[in-house]
């Protein structure tokens, strides 16, 4: 999983050069980067949680996997939700006006592709970085 994460980092910092005016069908070559980190999102993520799961049950001797999947699904749905808002106020932020149309202030096209980049970017490097500090060692038991 590590390796397609960073592979994915590799293509959002290509990014920057797949989204131009001049050859608007670059930007269809950005999924064949980013699509396997996000698969293995769906494959890794289910059997973390089942690791997480097993090593919970070492300490406390109970079973809770449908709290652990809840959560997970919930974390899940959460984030959809924020990345829709947060993706709306920073396209504000970045002096987006869709009443201008195709006639943005100056400046505005160069802030939406630093901010796309640079989120990508954050976003593979960040999960990189937790998945490879992610240990599936369970602690020792508490004594009974």
């Amino acid at each position: 999983q590590q390796g397609f994460l960073l592979f994915a980092a590799c293509g959002a910092a290509l990014s920057w050069w797949l989204f131009t005016p001049e050859n608007p069908w670059l930007q269809f070559l950005l999924p064949v980067f980013v699509c396997p980190a996000m698969m293995g999102l769906w494959m890794f993520g289910d059997s973390m949680v089942g690791d997480v799961c097993a090593a919970e049950a070492e300490v406390t001797g109970c079973r809770r996997e449908a709290i652990f999947s809840a959560v997970f699904g919930w974390i899940l749905k959460a984030a959809a939700a924020l990345a829709i808002l947060g993706s709306n106020l920073l396209l504000n932020a970045t002096g987006f006006d869709v009443s201008l149309g195709e006639n943005q202030p100056e400046g505005t096209i160069l802030h939406m592709r630093i901010v796309f980049v640079a989120f990508l970017l954050l976003g593979f490097l960040s999960s990189f970085w937790i998945l490879s500090h992610f240990q599936s060692k369970a602690p020792a038991p508490l004594a009974k």
